[in-house]
C-alpha cells in the first residue's frame, strides 16, 4: 500500500490534475500528471464502473496498479500529483504487461528522476 502521504485522496485535487494537468495515454491505462506545490508525489487511481464488470474485476486491477507505483514511488520527481486511469482490457492483462505499459507512459512523460553520479 502506497504510504499516506503519497496518496491522493481529495476530489478537488483529481479535479485539478484533470483541469491541469497533462494526459499520456496508451492503450489500456493512461496517467494524467500535474505539478503540486508540496514535497512529495501523490498518486490516484481511477476505475471507472462503467469499464469494469464487477467490484472483484475493478479491485484487482487497482492493486496491482498500486502495488506497481508503490515500489517506484521514490523514484519520481519530487512536487508532482499523478492520477493513473484505468481503462477497459487491463484486467485481461498480465502483471508484467500492466507494468511495462505502465513504465512506459512513466518514462514517456519524463517524470523519473534522473540521478546524477
Amino acid at each position: 500500500m502506497l504510504q499516506k502521504e503519497n496518496r491522493l485522496k481529495k476530489n478537488r485535487d483529481f479535479q485539478s490534475v484533470s483541469r491541469s494537468g497533462r494526459y499520456y495515454y496508451g492503450d489500456f491505462l493512461g496517467i494524467k500528471v500535474s505539478g503540486n506545490n508540496q514535497e512529495e508525489v501523490r498518486i490516484g487511481i481511477i476505475a471507472a464502473n462503467k469499464v469494469f464488470n464487477n467490484a472483484p474485476e475493478r479491485n484487482k486491477a487497482r492493486r496491482r496498479v498500486r502495488e506497481i507505483l508503490r515500489v517506484r514511488v521514490k523514484q519520481f520527481k519530487k512536487g508532482l500529483d499523478i492520477v493513473v486511469v484505468l481503462k477497459k482490457g487491463i484486467s485481461k492483462k498480465s502483471f508484467r504487461e500492466v507494468t511495462t505499459a505502465l513504465d512506459g507512459l512513466v518514462e514517456r512523460a519524463g517524470i523519473f528522476q534522473k540521478f546524477i553520479e
